[in-house]
């Protein structure tokens, strides 16, 4: 029971991202040291999207709805043609690749925002 209470109290990634946005979009040059790098970036250019969708000051629970439509909406992953860094993402190996990470990513920065 310790161990998966320590797990929900750490923070992962995704609040990473969403503590440092605002600094992290700053930055000029970002060193790419390895693969959380290149997730901190998704999830900065995700989060983005999901603020430009904001702009017009919906209530809360206008906002609540637009983020959840962005959250099931397709999203450009790497490798999409769409994708705006494809050169610093290689193309996932296999295609069911981006499912998986729409499916976990997506859902979980969600909850994060509702809880902001």
């Amino acid at each position: 029971m310790g161990m998966i209470l320590a797990l929900a109290t750490e923070d992962d990634i995704i609040d990473e991202a969403l503590d440092h946005f605002r600094a992290n979009c700053l930055f000029r040059n970002f060193e790419i040291k390895g693969n959380a790098d290149r997730v901190l970036i998704y999830l900065i250019l995700f989060i983005s999207d999901c603020l430009g969708r904001l702009t017009k000051n919906p209530s809360k629970r206008d906002a609540f709805k637009i983020l959840n439509t962005r959250a099931l909406d397709h999203f450009a992953l790497p490798g999409d043609p769409t994708f705006p860094l494809n050169a610093l993402y290689t193309t996932p190996p296999i295609e069911e690749a981006g499912s998986i990470t729409s499916s976990f990513f997506f859902p979980s920065f969600l909850n994060k925002i509702i809880k902001l």
